[in-house]
């Protein structure tokens, strides 16, 4: 996949967001700059967005908003997350694309779609994580429309066993100083109705543990306003046996666990686990979450080949007062 400049002529102008079917053709000789020069030939307003060259020829169907208001599309709030976004009254807080199991976007299916402003910070993530700007050009065409967006997936070399290690001491990205500053001018707005961080995204986080309980330690320590709940989405694949202690600690109170399914082999056939014992640690997690009188949600995804009914009686017998939480599948 990779990203064009498509321009729209005057006669693709129009006052209300519509649907175009685009047919461009390509020299296949050409390399990337020069597809680029070949889309963009005549005047009108430039829009940014991905497409995947077939042969000579693409076609892609978009969403634009007027081409003569390209402004929109860029235009920001005084304040405008990067990183981190929002959903209902809750500010997700992504630490990173990396994953030791199939990232929970993936485990919705393969037409499972999102707001666009978050499949943007998702894909910055992604971009900073790596020290690119893969993803810049749509993340801008993605700020200006109001369409449900699949995320792209992630590269093979995203699923990891542990966050990888470098010679370099450079704190990792996004900083925590970052997504901290976010979230704090988000709490600071007048008529700020936030009820909850959402430690999330589209990798595990607790890859990152340590920069996970540094964030919640500070926003526990400098926050200026009545702080929300602070809660943990994960897999339940972490290694280090203190980690719900740790949690405990540093202001964590909530946690959302995907538990998938009661039986192993489905589990590593639905989640593609880094480790051989993925579901036994995912129990030992929740297991220890509820032992520690964090508030505990279960998580699964609502699938024809998943017996709901063992699920639900796996959650009981680890001690998960909540009823399971079913997202639907998206095939």
């Amino acid at each position: 996949m990779e990203c064009v400049f498509l321009n729209l002529g005057s006669g693709s102008c129009r006052d209300k967001w519509t649907s175009v079917a685009v047919n461009v053709s390509f020299d296949p000789s050409q390399d990337a700059d020069q597809r680029r020069k070949s889309a963009s030939q005549g005047p009108s307003s430039t829009l940014v967005f991905p497409l995947v060259f077939v042969g000579q020829q693409v076609k892609a169907k978009f969403y634009i908003p007027a081409a003569c208001n390209q402004k929109k599309a860029t235009m920001r709030t005084p304040f405008a997350p990067f990183f981190t976004y929002t959903l209902h009254n809750s500010i997700y807080v992504p630490f990173t694309s990396l994953c030791n199991t199939l990232t929970l976007p993936e485990t919705r299916g393969p037409n499972f779609m999102l707001p666009p402003h978050v499949v943007a910070a998702l894909l910055r993530v992604r971009d900073a994580e790596n020290n690119t700007q893969q993803w810049s050009h749509w993340c801008t065409y993605l700020d200006g429309v109001h369409i449900a967006q699949r995320l792209p997936p992630p590269s093979a070399s995203d699923r990891v066993r542990e966050y990888p290690t470098s010679e370099a001491a450079e704190p990792r990205e996004p900083r925590v100083s970052a997504l901290l500053n976010e979230i704090q001018a988000q709490l600071n707005q007048p008529n700020c109705q936030v009820d909850s961080v959402v430690i999330s995204g589209e990798g595990e986080p607790t890859l990152r543990l340590d920069d996970v309980l540094s964030f919640s330690r500070q926003l526990k320590e400098t926050s200026t306003s009545t702080l929300p709940v602070v809660r943990l989405t994960t897999n339940g694949l972490v290694p280090d046996k203190d980690a719900v202690e740790q949690l405990v600690a540093h202001g964590i109170t909530h946690v959302s666990v995907a538990l998938m399914t009661a039986d192993r082999d489905q589990y590593d056939e639905l989640m593609k686990p880094m480790l051989s014992d993925g579901h036994e640690q995912v129990c030992r997690f929740i297991e220890s979450a509820t032992e520690n009188s964090l508030e505990v949600e279960v998580t699964a995804v609502d699938r024809g080949e998943v017996d709901k009914t063992k699920v639900e009686a796996l959650a009981q017998s680890l001690n998960v007062s909540k009823v399971i939480r079913w997202r639907p599948y998206f095939g």
